[in-house]
């Protein structure tokens, strides 16, 4: 996935950007940047899971590194994983089934540790009925 930070500096030097990824990884400084100028850097996860990416900024190679910007909250999900249990199987038949009859909001109220995404399974940006056969496809494997 491609992530951007942006911001500037009032002395109008480079800007220089390392990402961390929230897994014990992180990238090398990418940059320079001019002001204002957005920083674009991808990772990729080996496991499912909640993710918090921050960034931190310099000014010129030698510049002394910012704080940590706040972070930006990710999940990597399982497609067909509508429980939230981390796997694709039969248990996902009656949260699929409340995404698509209940919406966004009441799905959450029923399954607050899944996610309601997950149930787009033919990858429309949408949760419908359209949905159906490639999540029967998914559980038939």
């Amino acid at each position: 996935m491609q992530y951007q930070y942006t911001t500037s500096s009032n002395a109008g030097d480079d800007l220089f950007f390392k990402f961390f990824w929230g897994d014990n990884t992180e990238s090398e400084w990418i940059g320079p940047y001019g002001n204002g100028e957005p920083a674009s850097a991808s990772n990729s996860w080996e496991a499912l899971g909640n993710y918090q990416i921050t960034a931190i900024v310099k000014i010129g190679e030698g510049g002394i590194p910012s704080s940590p910007s706040a972070p930006l909250a990710v999940r990597m999900y399982k497609l067909g994983d509508v429980n939230g249990d981390d796997l694709t199987n039969f248990g996902d038949i009656n949260a699929f089934v409340f995404a698509l009859t209940s919406g966004e909001a009441g799905y959450y109220i029923q399954y607050p540790s899944g996610f309601y995404y997950t149930a787009d399974c033919n990858i429309d940006g949408l949760v419908n009925f359209g949905d159906i056969n490639p999540f029967v496809a998914l559980l038939s494997g």
